[in-house]
């Protein structure tokens, strides 16, 4: 299940091998109020039970706003007890409960800043919720996946190392030499206490990768079996503070260590997705240079080019970069394009890997506005 935001006010949910289109997609009341922020995270079954979190803009006083809905029958709803300045993740985890990784900010009643925590957003949360060690000075969490089997993945930096009294016994050898080091921290199903090791290699200055998106990306089939993206490390200009042509760095997990993936891209990656048969499909782009490729990698590591078609905007024809890929339980699998960024249109399409009878015209703003005011009688705000 995915949810693929086609423009403004425009939305639909990818469920199996369907297409859902509906502007209730997009309410979060009965009066037709818009989901807040950019959706980038779904967990759940659609409609039975379903969470999603969206990332806010910086508000007034330079902080960050994230919300966390879900979904009702006929719109989404915030929990009342949603008290989330910054949700790292959501994700499917043991006994199909929906975990969130979350920074709940400073406590409304003393002022004091709270430590990131996991929460179980729907069903029981046991005796066992995983625990959170403190890695020192400059530790932040900004990447996170968790799996059915319970196991969970989180992407991080510290600038110290970790505590002697932490399990690595499968710490990496190589070490980013920069103080900003990226550790992965893995908890195994049922384990209290994560293993810490460090990555090298891959970029870590946090701010600079929230303003291209590439800020550490999961793709897991099983807990043997992960793949991690991100901008490598050298290609970053310190004095300039910021990445420079970018270049795509891959990582794998196969149970036992983290090793390095050799990978065809000529840009870094911005969405991964898994085939049940274990092959990876990759949409990668720059927002500097705006050129999208999909690739698709097979399970025995070969990799393949897939072209993304234009799309006809009337007499136009107009090229596209992918935003994003999904795959079906079924192995059906979707790509979210859209134009660059410097276009003067904002045309959006959905591409499926299976042929379909005729191509599906997916709502547009102005459509989704008559249809609120259809099922309230007010309207968008």
């Amino acid at each position: 299940m995915a949810f693929a935001e086609l423009g403004q006010s425009s939305h639909c949910i990818l469920d199996k091998d369907t297409v859902r289109c509906d502007p209730r997609h997009h309410l979060t009341t009965t009066r037709g109020v818009g989901l807040v922020g950019i959706p980038f995270a779904m967990a759940g079954d659609f409609p039975t039970s379903t969470w999603l979190a969206s990332a806010g803009a910086a508000g007034g006083d330079g902080g960050r706003r994230d919300w966390i809905y879900r979904w009702r029958g006929d719109r989404w709803e915030e929990p009342k007890d949603n008290v989330v300045v910054r949700c790292i993740g959501i994700a499917r985890w043991s006994q199909d409960r929906p975990l969130a990784l979350v920074d709940p900010g400073r406590s409304r009643s003393k002022q004091k800043r709270a430590s990131v925590r996991f929460q179980v957003l729907d069903g029981r949360a046991g005796d066992s919720l995983p625990e959170l060690p403190d890695l020192g000075y400059s530790h932040f969490r900004w990447s996170f996946t968790a799996l059915p089997g319970g196991e969970i993945f989180v992407l991080g930096t510290t600038g110290t190392a970790p505590p002697s009294d932490s399990a690595q016994a499968d710490s990496a050898p190589a070490m980013d030499p920069t103080p900003d080091n990226v550790i992965v921290e893995r908890w195994a199903a049922g384990a209290r206490k994560p293993v810490v090791v460090r990555i090298p290699g891959l970029h870590s200055d946090v701010k600079e990768l929230e303003k291209v998106n590439y800020n550490g990306i999961f793709s897991a089939l099983t807990a043997g079996d992960v793949f991690v993206a991100g901008i490598r490390a050298d290609d970053v200009d310190r004095e300039g503070k910021g990445p420079v042509d970018p270049k795509p760095y891959l990582l794998h997990f196969d149970g036992a260590s983290w090793s390095i993936v050799d990978t065809p891209l000529h840009q870094p990656v911005r969405s991964m997705a898994r085939a049940p048969d274990g092959a990876l499909l990759v949409a990668s782009y720059s927002e500097q240079v705006y050129e999208g490729e999909v690739w698709h990698r097979s399970p025995a590591g070969a990799w393949t080019r897939i072209p993304v078609p234009p799309v006809q905007n009337g007499r136009d024809t107009e090229h596209v970069q992918p935003l994003s890929v999904w795959v079906a339980p079924g192995g059906d699998a979707w790509v979210l394009a859209a134009p660059p960024l410097k276009s003067k249109t904002n045309t959006a399409a959905l591409y499926r890997s299976r042929p379909v009878s005729s191509p599906v015209t997916l709502p547009g703003p102005h459509e989704v506005e008559n249809a609120w005011r259809q099922l309230d009688g007010g309207g968008a705000p």
